[in-house]
């Protein structure tokens, strides 16, 4: 017995080691989704000329720790800050300096040049108060209370403003909220959703929400997760100001594995708290599309917590991406003893019940992503395949229900819309 659970021990560790280690390659460009070839179309050809640029500016809300990089330009951490900071990043690709030739590199597969997005400089824009300004409110009288609340209202009120400045550049009146996942540094959030957002055709505003992750090492799973606990409230209070954004149309999430937790507790606890006040939460935060990628979530605790409380019903689309492939939360499934993390659903562990409910769920879906792992772990699929790519675009930027009737020609396959190799292939 011990000749056989030691080499499984071993690599079970070997493997939990290897993810725990931040990659230390260079990013580049994510690859030009397949949907543009696939409908015979250039998304840049109705990019804002005000945007046509290589430079982008990406709208930033962290509640990380304030850090200087070697040259002493601001940066942040992966630790907790008391109070969430808003603020706008610089971001560029690669090096090329004229527009044309960002479109043409972007949009080949076969690119001659390095689009390596980074951060060229971050600028704050204001603070909110900090979260014992909450705790404050019990104890203060009436106007210690009055003086808090206009506190935060200051704050969303300069949201509103950094928001509605991008909001004049653009047609499309909404916003693309990230959430990311764990072991992730601040750099990587925001060029995350710039590049997805290059590929939407820089149409609508990008938001990174950076929340305090990237510790590494063995334990720093288990301390992310509990960053991402610590985030909720400040996430809380900027989607409740977006929502106040008189020009803004619609608020769009994508979370991707841990983040998936901190957006849907967020979502949660909104949705208890505005239906308490008599309001539709849905309407009243405008929530469009909110896209959940590989969540690491327990599917029964996702069940009892999430489903039964009606989040997936508040926004008007909840689309899930899963894949049997991904190795990153099947080490999380071994790790939390779990019955299978929501990203490696399977339709045998739905009961008969639990698939007429979905099959009868007309704002949820879920889409299984049955592609090659772009990584080791094929965990990033969401962005970095150019099938699941192009049919996150339609999901967020189109607000496309699955279905070839639809414009979302996915199969259908027991319960679950599937994306095979080749997605999408258009009639």
């Amino acid at each position: 017995m011990k000749s056989i659970v030691r080499p499984i021990l071993h690599v079970t560790m070997a493997t939990l080691i290897l993810l725990l280690v931040p990659a230390c390659a260079t990013r580049q460009l994510m690859p030009p989704p397949a949907l543009y070839a696939a409908r015979g179309e250039n998304p840049f050809e109705g990019t804002p000329e005000v945007l046509r640029s290589p430079d982008v500016n990406i709208i930033y809300a962290t509640d990380r720790q304030r850090l200087e990089d070697k040259t002493g330009a601001l940066t942040y951490g992966s630790l907790r800050a008391p109070a969430l900071v808003t603020g706008v990043s610089a971001v560029r690709f690669g090096e090329i300096e004229d527009w044309d030739s960002l479109v043409s590199q972007s949009l080949s597969t076969d690119r001659k040049e390095k689009l390596a997005p980074h951060i060229v400089k971050n600028t704050e824009t204001f603070t909110w108060p900090a979260s014992g300004r909450k705790v404050d409110w019990y104890l203060s009288d009436e106007a210690g209370k009055r003086a808090i609340e206009a506190e935060f209202q200051v704050a969303g009120t300069q949201l509103q403003e950094v928001v509605s400045k991008q909001l004049s550049q653009t047609d499309l009146k909404e916003v693309y909220v990230l959430v990311h996942g764990y072991n992730v540094p601040f750099d990587d959030s925001v060029t995350t959703i710039a590049e997805l957002w290059h590929f939407m055709g820089r149409q609508g505003v990008p938001i990174a929400y950076s929340w305090p992750a990237g510790h590494g090492g063995i334990r720093g799973y288990t301390t992310d997760r509990e960053s991402g606990e610590y985030t909720v409230m400040h996430l809380k209070n900027m989607l409740e100001a977006l929502a106040q954004c008189p020009d803004l149309q619609k608020v769009n999430i994508l979370a991707h594995s841990r983040g998936t937790d901190v957006a849907l507790t967020a979502l949660r606890e909104l949705n208890i708290a505005y239906r308490n006040r008599g309001l539709d939460p849905g309407k009243a935060l405008k929530l469009g599309s909110v896209v959940l990628a590989a969540p690491d979530l327990d599917f029964e605790v996702v069940t009892q917590r999430v489903m039964a409380e009606g989040v997936p019903f508040v926004p008007e689309q909840v689309t899930i991406y899963i894949s049997e492939d991904d190795r990153a939360l099947g080490l999380s499934s071994w790790v939390f003893d779990s019955v299978s993390r929501i990203g490696k659903l399977t339709s045998k562990i739905l009961s008969p019940v639990q698939k007429k409910r979905l099959a009868q769920n007309d704002t949820l879906e879920v889409v299984d992503a049955r592609v090659k792992r772009a990584d080791i772990f094929g965990h990033s699929y969401f962005y970095q395949d150019p099938s699941v790519s192009s049919d996150v675009i339609l999901v967020l930027k189109e607000h496309r229900a699955a279905g070839a009737e639809n414009g979302r020609p996915l199969a259908l396959q027991d319960n679950f819309w599937v994306v095979n190799p080749g997605y999408p292939e258009f009639k």
